[in-house]
């Protein structure tokens, strides 16, 4: 009798062991390895793990792209806050004001290292050429000064240096009444500055 239930015990055991090779062989080795002999998984564990790798991989550079883009805009918002919009505004106005690019050619000009005074000051014409592809207009202003080469020098050079964009498209000059050598001259210069262009709804 004893033999008997050793037996059994044995062959209970024996079947355990079966049935644990056979649960682990077509199902836990098939859930990990993704193939199997009756069950075949659409992913195994350790596809899915690598998966999982690639997935983490992919959002830590997804993650560093979004903080290089959050930085990029918080940049590109300082800077709008930092422009100097006021000299803007005088490089290219919203609007055509003639008196004022007078006023301004008037105190370029009697700055100390020219000391010029401004005759005969007139606006000539508006630069709105339709049809051309730019977002700005022209006017054009032309004067007329008496002074010396190095006077007239230092005013071109002043000119130059401006905030407010003036390009000079015209200088004729003529002798004074004194005529001497280094004498004095008379000059008329045109110049056109800019100002943005009305846009059309």
């Amino acid at each position: 009798m004893p033999n008997k239930n050793l037996k059994n015990k044995i062959y209970v055991n024996f079947l355990l062991l079966v049935v644990s090779f056979a649960i682990f062989y077509f199902f836990i080795y098939a859930l990990y390895t993704g193939s199997g002999t009756f069950y075949n998984p659409e992913k195994g564990i350790s596809e899915l793990l690598t998966d999982k790798k690639d997935y983490t991989a992919a959002l830590a550079v997804a993650d560093s792209y979004n903080q290089k883009v959050i930085k990029t805009n918080s940049d590109y918002a300082q800077a709008l806050n930092t422009l100097p919009i006021d000299k803007l505004n005088n490089v290219l106005p919203a609007s055509s004001d003639p008196i004022l690019a007078i006023y301004e050619l008037s105190r370029i000009a009697a700055r100390p290292e020219s000391n010029l005074h401004l005759t005969s000051p007139r606006y000539i014409d508006d630069g709105d050429v339709q049809g051309l592809n730019k977002n700005y207009n022209t006017i054009a202003i032309s004067f007329s000064v008496e002074g010396t080469y190095g006077q007239i020098k230092s005013f071109l050079k002043n000119l130059e240096n401006s905030e407010k964009i003036f390009n000079v498209t015209n200088l004729d000059f003529s002798s004074s009444r004194d005529s001497r050598p280094g004498s004095a001259l008379n000059y008329t210069i045109t110049v056109e500055t800019y100002y943005l262009k009305k846009q059309s709804n």
